[in-house]
């Protein structure tokens, strides 16, 4: 069966589906496709929003089904959770995860980084040109 997305821009999308589609993998295949946060997409389906229930009855009962997609703006908070601050304008963005935060959870070790791992290993490079750059050598006679 198959499941026709419309997105705001008019365009559709087309997905190959069977009764084991999910909502969430529903929602990832159209961010992929689109390019878009999973968290700012909205589905429709009759004009109303839906659940898991009601999306695999649907598939179930019909060839093609029709969704309407929506996006939702993106919210101007940090992404930490329980943090209801604003995000820090210039500093806020996180250069290894790519999220916002505001500035008290704007370092990678206050807000558990998924990429710390790299912040580590590119602070470790960068230590280690400076000291080689400042190694003092003795001069051989």
């Amino acid at each position: 069966m198959i499941v026709h997305v419309q997105t705001p821009s008019g365009k559709i999308i087309s997905f190959e589906a069977d009764s084991s589609l999910t909502l969430a993998s529903l929602k990832e295949k159209i961010s992929e496709a689109e390019r878009v946060s999973i968290d700012q997409i909205s589905l429709t389906l009759n004009d109303k929003s839906f659940d898991e229930k009601e999306l695999s009855s649907s598939l179930s009962s019909s060839e093609n089904v029709n969704i309407v997609m929506k996006t939702k703006p993106p919210q101007n908070k940090c992404v930490y959770s329980g943090c209801t601050k604003r995000p820090a304008l210039i500093i806020g963005d996180c250069r290894f995860c790519g999220k916002k935060y505001c500035s008290q959870h704007r370092l990678p070790e206050t807000h558990n980084c998924h990429n710390i791992s790299d912040c580590r290993n590119q602070s470790y490079e960068k230590n280690k040109e400076k000291l080689m750059r400042e190694k003092c050598v003795g001069i051989k006679v």
